[in-house]
């Protein structure tokens, strides 16, 4: 990470967090393969390498270029946004909703749902899939990504959410 507008510490290690909940999502699929179940709920009837693959290249992602940012100078942060990605950079801009997003430990203890879309560390890989793999916006929603899924598998595999979604799916199931 650059130096420009450095995060917190709170802000790098939510970072951190997103990359280890990638790994989480790349080595479940790696073992339990494209007809599992709970992939094919989120990426669809599909034999295709491209979610394992962005799992990979976020759970790796060390760049030298992408800064994560505390600030908001192109206007991004409005009502309900936690975070976005600026496109031509790659860059991460935190917005002060993201500062009030929960530890994945809330999926296990009930405090929230995969549903609630609240865990800082999937919306953080929600993000890293934009910047690093240049996934879109499709769907907001884990219910309608799983919709998504089904009627388009190759738009469920270039939309940010759905990943970010799947891997708190995961976290649940292997670690709760």
């Amino acid at each position: 990470m650059g130096n420009p507008g450095q995060p917190s510490e709170l802000g790098r290690n939510r970072y951190l967090d997103g990359t280890a909940l990638a790994a989480l999502a790349a080595a479940y699929i790696d073992v339990r393969g494209t007809s599992d179940s709970l992939f094919r709920a989120y990426f669809g009837a599909t034999t295709s390498s491209q979610p394992y693959n962005t799992f990979v290249a976020i759970a790796t992602e060390n760049s030298n270029t992408r800064d994560l940012y505390c600030s908001d100078p192109y206007g991004g942060c409005t009502d309900g946004v936690i975070s976005y990605v600026h496109t031509s950079s790659g860059d991460i801009y935190y917005c002060p909703l993201f500062f009030t997003e929960v530890p994945l430990s809330y999926l296990c203890n009930g405090r929230t749902t995969v549903n609630n879309r609240d865990t800082a560390p999937s919306n953080m890989l929600h993000m890293l899939a934009g910047s690093v793999a240049n996934t879109e916006e499709h769907e907001y929603g884990c219910p309608k990504d799983r919709t998504l899924a089904a009627s388009s598998p190759s738009l469920a595999m270039r939309n940010s959410d759905t990943y970010g979604c799947f891997a708190a799916e995961v976290y649940v199931l292997v670690q709760c």
